[in-house]
């Protein structure tokens, strides 16, 4: 793996066929990397982890941001309490 890395997948959601593409933009053996998509269901895909020896042993962390065509199909905001 290393920055420029495109990585081409091929799922189902819910029976449905799916192509994704991400890109590795960001490459630091033994503490993080970055993909990012480049081709598929999403405007924006940015998925950083990170790793970090801790107790023995190693954290994983995932942070993604991401952004939907139409996201108020997809995350019903309220405007509060009910």
């Amino acid at each position: 793996m290393r920055v420029g890395t495109l990585i081409d997948y091929r799922l189902r959601v819910h029976g449905l066929p799916l192509r994704w593409q991400s890109e590795i933009t960001v490459w630091e053996p033994q503490r993080r990397f970055v993909d990012e998509q480049r081709r598929g269901p999403y405007r924006l895909w940015l998925h950083e982890h990170t790793f970090e020896l801790r107790d023995g042993g190693t954290l994983c962390r995932d942070h993604v941001r991401y952004a939907v065509a139409f996201d108020i199909l997809v995350h019903r905001h309220s405007s509060g309490p009910t």
